[in-house]
């Protein structure tokens, strides 16, 4: 696994791991309006995908030789009919998107900055996903001028709560009423980094 900059590519995996399981998700649409700004840092959490479309592993081309699913050549002529001495471009190959375990977001406000959401996929958690983004975005905070993260969690959320603990968070206020679908109560929770 691999913690790095979400890139335009790993929208739809993100806005998919959003739609299936935040309780209020964001859409591709949103997720890049976010992404294109400036003062946000997106992570994920995942690994470049060697599979093709469909599940099976993509086989490694020898140089010259044609993606699977593009006729082979005939001695003598290239696959397009040419004299063979034609090479592939890579663009032939078939689009294998990144595989997302989870991401999470943050608008900066420097020397503040708030966590805009993070998601993990559910067949993903408890192994340790969400720590490693969070131990991530620590890492790089401070060249981003922001030495103080703020979060909101639905009350009801104890697992989420427990690891904003356990990452160093601590509770500093309530806003009622600011989830809905159900209506619930955010706790506030904050993380300095270090003196502003």
């Amino acid at each position: 696994m691999i913690i790095r900059e979400m890139t335009f590519d790993d929208i739809s995996e993100v806005a998919e791991l959003e739609r299936r399981y935040s309780q209020t998700p964001w859409d591709a649409t949103g997720l890049l309006s976010w992404w294109m700004r400036d003062d946000t840092l997106f992570l994920v959490a995942g690994e470049e995908s060697t599979e093709g479309a469909d599940g099976a592993e993509a086989p490694a081309l020898e140089e010259g030789a044609a993606p699977a699913g593009r006729p082979e050549a005939a001695e003598g002529t290239g696959a397009d009919g040419g004299n063979g001495d034609e090479a592939f471009c890579e663009s032939d190959m078939e689009y294998v998107p990144p595989v997302v375990y989870g991401y999470v977001g943050l608008v900066m406000v420097p020397y503040e900055s708030d966590i805009t959401n993070i998601t993990v996929s559910g067949d993903c958690r408890r192994q340790g996903i969400a720590t490693a983004l969070f131990q991530e975005l620590f890492r790089r905070c401070p060249e981003k001028g922001v030495s103080v993260i703020h979060l909101e969690v639905r009350e009801s959320n104890a697992p989420a709560r427990a690891l904003y603990e356990k990452l160093g968070f601590a509770v500093d206020g309530r806003r009622k009423h600011y989830y809905t679908e159900p209506t619930e109560d955010a706790i506030l929770m904050t993380r300095k980094l270090r003196d502003p």
